[in-house]
């Protein structure tokens, strides 16, 4: 039996003369392809030509590890064009051979923005292993791929492939899209060097490029041409590398995207929570609302309401800061940032007020982080791969799910990154207007303002737990080893509202790495920190 999953969605708007009219009711269906021979990867570049998919990069290992040098080990690079018709349940691979060596490590790299403009798949950047530099890059390139060209070709595809280098494009963890004729390159970073955890050892460098930047491309000579090249800087708000930009339909009617969460703040291993806008020319910052339920790249489907001017974001899985338990309505804030399974959505009204919440649907394992959605060929798309919904009737399928990293613990990269994997899964999306109720959905209230630890890392004495109440609570704050095992109640009781100062009995405690959770009656978080 296929694995399936049903989510429904009622929706309803009040509109300016305060009366109600009532959006289109539907569910959203995953139904997994069996598919054992389906090649497993995640982090890649995909275009599509006549029903195939040709992907380029990206990982066939799980998550990264965070000591070199095991962290991006050369047996998990991807070194040739996947082909993958999933309509057929067919794959091949194409050989880069013939590339420059240059050219040929870039698009085997992972984590490169791309876009599809018609027959043409651009790439920018990526990380990975530079035999010139003899160092882990990111590639200062940007890849001009005629897919029509490599669909059609017998022999080598080195001549369906025009670059450029141009230090502008050193980025990864970014995303490429487009408004009009112009490319826009959001955020992302440029990191060079070997990873690992500890920064203090000075393997790498990493700048984030704190930009949105716009250009277009004159592809009439023997190389690809960056012309109209602009920037716009923001060092506080656009500090962010592997979220998610989704292409959106504004309540104006207006096209362009959101820029959801992203990693990291500064100073502080933690998500961004609020959202940046993105139009040609103009960009806004979502200071009225969080997005707690999903931080980093995962597949996202996009659907626009026309009738009601609603715009809908669903995420599937990925790793996120915050999730709700289904069983206990327990908002969980967990700073590891962990996979997860959840699916939640987001709702843009037609007034711009912007919702989210958890559904009663989960993925079948920690898995999405680095996935992607693709739609179907022929389905009618508003913008790019924004579904119309009021286009459909009945019963379609409207897009893929496929690839990904697939987690069987939910924080792994402080124990062992090795034992995920990169998803060979294959998901058909279906929309179904058929239906008639909808269903729950998780919304927990968070009554604790801030929570924050200090000093940290330190020793064993004078070690501060502060926090606020917005009410009266039941609270206990309890420590765990790195694994999650219970080594000592710390507090356990009510208080009032209100800030609060704990001082924390650590003593005879080794040296180490610990757990700190805090738990309220809807709500719990989790903090790292370590004992020297």
């Amino acid at each position: 039996m296929p694995f399936l999953k049903n989510l429904y969605i009622l929706f309803t708007l009040l509109t300016l003369n305060i009366s109600f009219a009532q959006s289109e009711i539907f569910k959203v269906e995953l139904e997994e392809v069996f598919w054992p021979q389906s090649p497993g990867m995640h982090s890649f570049a995909l275009g599509e030509w006549n029903g195939n998919w040709y992907i380029f990069g990206g990982r066939t290992n799980g998550l990264h590890g965070f000591l070199s040098p095991l962290a991006f080990p050369s047996d998990g690079r991807q070194e040739a064009v996947q082909v993958i018709n999933p309509e057929k349940q067919q794959n091949f691979q194409l050989s880069l051979e013939g590339l420059d060596t240059l050219l040929f490590e870039a698009l085997t790299s992972s984590n490169m923005p791309y876009y599809q403009n018609g027959k043409n798949l651009i790439v920018v950047g990526g990380y990975g292993w530079s035999s010139g530099a003899n160092d882990f890059i990111t590639f200062p390139t940007l890849s001009v791929i005629d897919l029509q060209c490599v669909a059609e070709t017998d022999g080598s595809i080195a001549s369906c492939i025009q670059y450029i280098e141009d230090e502008r494009m050193a980025i990864c963890g970014a995303h490429l899209q487009m408004i009009e004729d112009t490319f826009y390159l959001v955020f992302g970073h440029r990191f060079d060097g070997i990873y690992n955890r500890n920064a203090a050892n000075n393997f790498f460098t990493q700048t984030y490029s704190n930009e949105i930047r716009s250009f277009q491309l004159n592809l009439d000579g023997a190389a690809p041409e960056i012309i109209n090249y602009k920037a716009v800087h923001d060092s506080i708000n656009f500090h962010r590398r592997d979220y998610n930009l989704v292409p959106q339909i504004f309540p104006d009617r207006t096209k362009g995207f959101t820029a959801f969460s992203g990693v990291f703040q500064y100073n502080s291993t933690i998500p961004y929570l609020n959202s940046v806008d993105i139009k040609s020319n103009i960009q806004t910052l979502n200071e009225e609302f969080n997005q707690h339920l999903s931080q980093y790249h995962s597949a996202v489907l996009p659907v626009y309401d026309s009738t009601n001017n609603e715009m809908i974001n669903f995420f599937f899985g990925g790793m996120s800061q915050f999730y709700v338990d289904t069983l206990t309505n327990l908002m969980v804030e967990d700073t590891l940032v962990p996979f997860v399974n959840t699916v939640s959505k987001i709702s843009r009204k037609a007034d711009n007020s912007l919702e989210e919440v958890q559904l009663d649907f989960s993925m079948a394992e920690l898995e999405g982080t680095n996935a992607e959605f693709i739609p179907l060929k022929g389905v009618k798309t508003r913008m790019q791969k924004i579904i119309d919904l009021n286009a459909l009737s009945n019963r379609q399928q409207v897009g893929w799910i496929f690839g990904g990293i697939i987690s069987p613990e939910i924080n792994i990269s402080q124990t062992d990154p090795s034992i995920s994997y990169a998803s060979n899964k294959l998901y058909k999306v279906f929309i179904d207007k058929t239906i008639e109720n909808p269903q729950k959905v998780f919304d927990a209230v968070n009554h604790i303002k801030y929570v924050r630890l200090f000093p940290n890392p330190g020793d064993r004495d004078n070690r501060m737990l502060e926090f606020e109440l917005l009410k009266d609570e039941q609270i206990q704050i309890i420590l765990t080893d790195k694994y999650g095992r219970n080594v000592r109640k710390l507090y356990s009781g009510k208080l009032p509202a209100g800030k609060h100062n704990q001082l924390l009995n650590l003593e005879n405690l080794k040296a180490g790495s610990y757990l700190l959770r805090l738990q309220a009656e809807k709500y719990r978080k989790v903090i790292s920190f370590i004992i020297i």
